[in-house]
């Protein structure tokens, strides 16, 4: 066995590859439970803020998921380490918990007209998105970000562990340091506005974007690694924001839908 399939069957004890379908299970449910917020909430953000002010607006509700993808990356490997992998995901579940009854307890509750889902409606709602011809570029684009990005993000212990350059903790502050790259961009975006059009902001995004996986082939130290992974989440926040705040008004009345779209596109890639 590897070193690193070795770890793995250090955290899990009792429990390894035979429960993996077990945990992918899991993890589908887990998609379907947490799958709609963030597309309601990108959504009400557009119902609520101008054109000129949605760009800010959506880049500091990003700062949130930022600043939990900074914390969580880095903490879960350290936590895995040292009490086992089964704390991590049930510390994972009782943070879901409190956040549903705190969201559900504080956010005003609004009545509005209920439409009755059926298989149709929701095919005519995407046929109104689709009618707006960015909606393919939009699209295509979020799902080759998920491809050429994320799509390395499960490996970079592997790879760390093959270079003998760390291990599962260093591969969580070097994910960790995605998150730093676009808190970077939220602190900056306001200003950058002032500059700069929105075609310049995915420009430089993916010229920005390929640092930090070209560092895991160099035979630097993983800090190196750290260092390009921020810039690369930087490059990624200027690219990534741009396209949301395009998602966000490719339907106007039909936010959520044109919103989820975007969301599956990505994740799919």
């Amino acid at each position: 066995k590897t070193a690193y399939e070795i770890k793995e069957c250090d955290w899990s004890s009792d429990v390894c590859s035979s429960d993996l379908e077990l945990l992918a299970l899991a993890r589908f449910c887990a998609g379907l439970a947490g799958g709609g917020v963030i597309p309601a909430c990108m959504a009400a953000i557009g119902d609520a803020y101008p054109p000129e002010k949605r760009q800010v607006s959506i880049s500091t509700f990003v700062t949130m998921n930022l600043l939990a993808q900074i914390f969580a990356t880095s903490a879960s490997g350290i936590v895995g380490d040292n009490f086992g992998w089964r704390v991590v995901i049930f510390a994972s579940a009782c943070i879901a918990v409190v956040a549903a009854l705190v969201t559900r307890a504080m956010l005003p509750h609004e009545e509005s007209p209920s439409q009755r889902f059926t298989v149709g409606v929701v095919a005519q709602n995407y046929r109104v998105v689709f009618r707006n011809p960015k909606a393919v570029l939009c699209y295509s684009t979020v799902f080759l970000e998920g491809v050429a990005l994320f799509g390395i993000l499960p490996y970079i212990g592997d790879i760390l562990i093959r270079q003998s350059r760390g291990g599962v903790p260093e591969a969580g502050i070097i994910m960790g340091a995605l998150g730093i790259g676009g808190l970077v961009y939220v602190l900056l975006v306001s200003r950058l506005l002032k500059h700069f059009e929105r075609y310049h902001f995915m420009t430089a995004g993916g010229i920005l974007m390929p640092a930090g996986p070209l560092a895991l082939l160099a035979s630097a130290p993983w800090q190196f690694a750290v260092a390009a992974f921020a810039v690369t989440g930087f490059g990624f926040m200027l690219l990534h924001n741009s396209i949301q705040t395009e998602a966000v008004d490719l339907a106007p009345t039909l936010r959520q839908s044109s919103y989820s779209l975007h969301a599956f596109s990505f994740l799919s890639g």
